[in-house]
């Protein structure tokens, strides 16, 4: 058994106020998200220490074995020969959870760059399993002839540990308790559908989760000091917002917007909401750790993949009529809510087997006790 892991993925933020909010952000690995599934390694393998992504030979000294904390890398723009690279120079096991693909609604095989071809090569060589997301990204592993894919999930939700969860069935779902989560990057433009989250976010003043939207996290944090950087805020928070002057938003921004560097502010202000919707997986995942329900918008294969792999209950974004208002009381699913609670202890298993089968001893994190299987 390995007893001397390194776990690698993205460094928590615990002075953001000191730091410029981009350099902030891209300790996260420029989306907060990253924090859970992060976390969830470090906290649930035994014996971790933690590194951001670094796999010089200076850093993996005295370590047996290296853990990386994966997302959706399989993506035909993504180049991850800097971290194979490094790979190369280390002769430790190697092994990674919790990886994924970005495509389509329609999943489509995306088609890989050489380095990061490398990296699952070296994957494949190093490793008794690949953890994966779901079932789509096995299938694109084995176009690519690896045939290790175990279908586990994102790791994030073992932050519950071995009791699994216990969620409140909202009471109310009036939209004063309501906070909902969009999906756009930096600062850049985003689709229709994910533009009338927004828009209804601050049209109805509800509070709404910043994960990636470097340009709305400036005015959200009131950052507002560089008049470069809130010129070139403007056009997406415009186009996203539907407001007619940046100054409205600001306004919104200022009192609904919400930023977490950290996990545990982020988890303690989703226990004063009564229920979380949106198309990010992990500003779903984060309420359902806290004990709030919380729907999943799908509007991707990514997205749709997780999903169904964890159970997460959610909606397809073709399903909501974007002409109206969102009805909260439609988007909540009871009985979604507790084939989820009913359905971690064999996720959790899942989980189990795949760390034994690769020789990773667990903390007593996971090993309290579960509801039955």
């Amino acid at each position: 058994m390995f007893e001397r892991p390194l776990v690698l993925g993205v460094t928590k933020v615990l002075t953001p106020a000191s730091i410029p909010v981009t350099d902030a952000l891209s300790m996260l690995g420029r989306n907060s998200g990253n924090l859970l599934f992060t976390e969830a390694l470090y906290q649930c393998i035994a014996n971790a220490e933690f590194s951001h992504y670094d796999v010089r030979p200076s850093t993996v000294e005295g370590r047996d074995c290296i853990v990386i904390a994966a997302a959706n890398w399989l993506a035909s723009d993504q180049d991850f020969s800097w971290l194979s690279d490094q790979l190369e120079q280390v002769d430790l096991p190697v092994f990674i959870v919790g990886l994924g693909v970005q495509t389509t609604l329609e999943q489509t095989i995306p088609k890989l760059k050489p380095g990061t071809r490398k990296l699952l090569d070296i994957l494949n060589e190093r490793s008794k399993y690949i953890s994966v997301r779901g079932q789509f990204t096995a299938e694109v592993l084995e176009h690519y002839g690896i045939n290790k894919a175990v279908v586990t999930g994102c790791p994030s939700l073992l932050l519950a540990g071995g009791k699994g969860f216990s969620i409140e069935t909202p009471s109310s779902l009036s939209q004063e308790k309501i906070c909902v989560h969009g999906t756009r990057h930096q600062f850049n433009d985003t689709d229709e559908f994910q533009k009338y989250i927004y828009r209804q976010a601050f049209t109805r003043g509800i509070d709404i989760i910043l994960q990636s939207e470097l340009a709305d996290m400036y005015y959200a944090l009131g950052r507002t000091g560089n008049d470069a950087v809130l010129q070139k805020a403007a056009p997406p928070l415009l186009a996203s917002y539907g407001a007619s002057q940046v100054s409205d938003i600001a306004i919104y921004l200022r009192r609904h917007g919400k930023v977490f560097f950290d996990l545990p502010t982020w988890l303690n202000y989703l226990k004063s909401r009564s229920f979380c919707v949106g198309t990010r997986i992990h500003g779903t995942i984060a309420a359902l750790l806290a004990g709030v329900p919380g729907t999943l918008i799908v509007h991707d294969a990514r997205t749709k993949e997780l999903a169904e792999a964890m159970s997460i209950p959610f909606r397809l974004a073709s399903t909501i009529d974007t002409s109206k208002d969102i009805i909260f009381n439609d988007l909540y699913d009871g009985e979604q809510t507790d084939q989820f609670v009913q359905s971690y202890p064999a996720y959790l298993s899942r989980f189990r087997s795949f760390f034994s089968d690769n020789d990773l001893l667990i903390s007593q994190h996971l090993t309290l006790a579960a509801h039955p299987v």
